[in-house]
């Protein structure tokens, strides 16, 4: 898949609130990083994205450059 299909892929499981797919975007020693805070692992990154999509009924993105 080239990149742009993955970052495709990525938004669209994200928006879905997927979280199956949003993980398996991501490699088992994975560094997750944002202006407040650092994640390392899968793990943890999970614990992250089901927060999420348990905490938000939707998620909408909408990416302005491909």
């Amino acid at each position: 898949m080239k990149k742009i299909g993955i970052v495709k892929s990525y938004w669209k499981s994200e928006g879905e609130r997927d979280l199956p797919k949003i993980l398996s975007h991501f490699a088992e020693n994975a560094r997750f990083s944002s202006p407040s805070m650092q994640l390392e692992g899968k793990d943890k990154i999970e614990l992250f994205y089901q927060g999420m999509v348990t905490g938000f009924k939707m998620i909408e993105v909408t990416p302005t450059h491909w």
